[in-house]
């Protein structure tokens, strides 16, 4: 619950204050500076809808706008922390020159069910927590740092260019659908954990499988890299397939932390 959020403005700066009160614990006022020259002056906190010309939409800058319900700027190349962090009726957002979404950013807003960033290279931590959008296109998307996912309403990802799939990357993303990745090459801990939802998942060419990367997870999971990948902590509850190269079915099948999962262990079929 939001009880004051404050707006000082100035020639050189802007300041915003949010005050958040949680059932757990209550957060102090924070001020976060931003430099006057990323800044569109005209942005209105009460607005429905905002067009701006900013080439950056800054710290905290539009937090908790629960009046805002779309905004739109081809300007835009990069979102701040927590810059539109809880607006919670924020549906439409076009930015088709987005590059960087940083931490927090969207966190919580119930964005239209396909969004596209088609410039869009690098995610932040948290930047789609508990959001709502069901399909996300990011076609340039390489980068990742930190869980992005947790708990969103996310049903596909089509980001054909991701690289490393960090931990907890989609923890709990209980509607996640889909997740092909054909350019993975590595996997992190609790990456799908959850993902009870899932009819597939296929990894392209990893090297490396975090711990408890499939748990609970029922569906196929793809592994395509042409050796051994390995698992650097067990899966537990798996209850799907893992399907790899048939010259190495034998081999995952004794290998660590995959033989727990020998009977679950296929050759992938002739496409």
């Amino acid at each position: 619950m939001t009880d004051v959020i404050r707006l000082k403005v100035t020639d050189n700066d802007l300041v915003v204050k949010p005050k958040v009160d949680t059932v757990e614990e209550v957060i102090k006022e924070i001020e976060v500076p931003i430099p006057a020259e990323d800044v569109d002056r005209v942005l209105d906190r009460s607005a429905t809808e905002i067009a701006t010309g900013a080439s950056v939409i800054g710290n905290y800058a539009l937090a908790f706008s629960d009046k805002l319900v779309g905004i739109h700027g081809k300007a835009v190349e990069s979102l701040k922390n927590c810059a539109l962090y809880m607006c919670s009726n924020l549906t439409t957002v076009d930015f088709p020159n987005l590059k960087n979404i940083e931490t927090n950013s969207l966190y919580g807003c119930p964005l239209t069910t396909e969004v596209t960033f088609p410039e869009l290279t690098k995610l932040d931590s948290s930047s789609f927590n508990k959001s709502v959008a069901e399909i996300i296109n990011a076609p340039k998307l390489t980068t990742l740092l930190g869980q992005n996912f947790t708990a969103s309403k996310v049903k596909e990802l089509k980001a054909p260019q991701l690289i490393e799939l960090p931990n907890l990357f989609m923890y709990r993303a209980t509607q996640l659908q889909r997740a092909v990745f054909p350019n993975c090459n590595a996997v992190g801990n609790s990456a799908f954990e959850g993902c009870s939802s899932a009819e597939i998942i296929d990894l392209g060419h990893p090297l490396s499988v975090g711990g408890s990367a499939f748990d609970y997870v029922k569906c196929d999971v793809y592994i395509r890299t042409p050796t051994l990948c390995n698992m650097l902590r067990p899966t537990s509850n798996f209850r799907g397939r893992f399907l790899v190269p048939s010259e190495l079915v034998d081999q995952y099948k004794v290998a660590d932390n995959w033989s727990t999962w020998a009977d679950q262990i296929f050759a992938i079929e002739e496409e």
